[in-house]
């Protein structure tokens, strides 16, 4: 029984004076005399940050309800690939979805759909979907296949204008400024979002949804901030940069946009370097981490064959001490019995001395 827990956890064991076993692990007794103490195992809920939701088993000390952390043994193991193994081959595989979801959705809302739209995303962006468990298409998408934007629209053209907004004060609240872009010209409509620079007179970066927040689908700019220039004084000028396609949607058979997405396979798109330049594409990421892995189970193969000789050699030496040799035994035996013999013998010359000094 002993051996059989020592395969499970590390322990620590002595006999006492009568003989029996003291049995501790992690500096907690768990056997002692008529004694035992209990391991208990609870599940705790647990939700990642991408909203999995799953039960983890953990052991605890009955006595004193602290958790069991054992160092070694089959317990550990598995242990380690619930909290080490399995989580690190998880989050590689959630890099990979995060990666296709971000990269797929940033040329997707460039193209246009067979009914003209832009801006769609093709995957659910919400952030509890970007993993490899909750992966979903967006809801546009699963509404109608028709708006995949599969078409690139027109010729891409930079624009780079300055406009006058009236002076914006804080109050009273709610006090704005929208600017309509489609008035100058309507092919703005067709904004790539991903362009989109506003800058104040003194070439101060505004920031969508702190400074201004726009529509893309009607291309209306709502200001929501004070413009002054570097000396305090009123400023109703702002700079507006993008890039916008001339002609919108191409029409039916413009699938460019969609070639577009499928050549994201040859981009590199993972692994960033000290520079912040991805170095690999995802076939290459992902056959990466098959490589990671079969050489991380070689090497544990090999540490099993090590150590599974290093096991049998000291099951020997202990089988030496605990074991019966059995030829040693029969030696024994017949050398006891050989003795017995000689001492009867002896014991029947010393009867027959004795009776025949007796009848003299």
């Amino acid at each position: 029984m002993l051996k059989e827990l020592a395969q499970l956890v590390d322990v620590d064991y002595f006999e006492d004076d009568r003989g029996a076993l003291i049995v501790s692990t992690n500096g907690h007794i768990l056997v002692s005399g008529a004694k035992s103490h209990d391991l208990l195992m609870r599940r705790t809920d647990v939700m990642e940050q991408d909203g999995y939701q799953y039960s983890k088993v953990e052991v605890s000390f009955a006595l004193t309800g602290s958790e069991f952390k054992p160092k070694h043994g089959e317990l550990r193991a598995l242990m380690d690939i619930r909290d080490i193994d399995v989580p690190k081959y998880e989050e590689y595989i959630n890099s990979v979805a995060q990666s296709l979801i971000t990269e797929v959705n940033k040329v997707h809302q460039n193209g246009y759909s067979l009914s003209g739209l832009t801006f769609i995303e093709f995957f659910d962006s919400d952030p509890s979907k970007f993993s490899a468990a909750g992966i979903q298409l967006s809801a546009a998408v699963k509404k109608d296949i028709n708006n995949i934007a599969a078409g690139v629209g027109g010729k891409v053209t930079p624009s780079n204008n300055l406009f006058d907004i009236p002076q914006l004060t804080p109050d009273p609240p709610g006090n704005v400024q929208v600017l309509d872009l489609t008035t100058i010209d309507e092919h703005y409509r067709y904004i790539h979002k991903n362009s989109l620079v506003i800058k104040d007179i003194d070439g101060n970066l505004l920031q969508e949804g702190k400074d201004y927040d726009i529509n893309y689908f009607t291309a209306q700019i709502t200001f929501k901030y004070s413009a002054t220039n570097a000396f305090g004084e009123a400023s109703n000028q702002i700079s507006v940069s993008f890039d916008y396609s001339q002609t919108g949607y191409g029409g039916p058979g413009d699938g460019d946009n969609a070639l577009a997405i499928s050549q994201l396979r040859d981009k590199a798109l993972m692994q960033s370097d000290v520079f912040g330049n991805s170095t690999q594409t995802i076939n290459q990421f992902y056959s990466g981490m098959l490589g990671r892995l079969g050489v991380e189970r070689n090497e544990a193969e090999a540490g099993l064959d090590t150590r599974t000789f290093a096991l049998q050699q000291l099951l020997e030496q202990q089988q030496q001490i605990m074991g019966v040799n059995i030829d040693e035994e029969m030696a024994n035996m017949i050398r006891y019995e050989h003795t017995y013999v000689a001492s009867a013998r002896y014991l029947s010359t010393i009867n027959s001395m004795l009776d025949t000094l007796l009848n003299m």
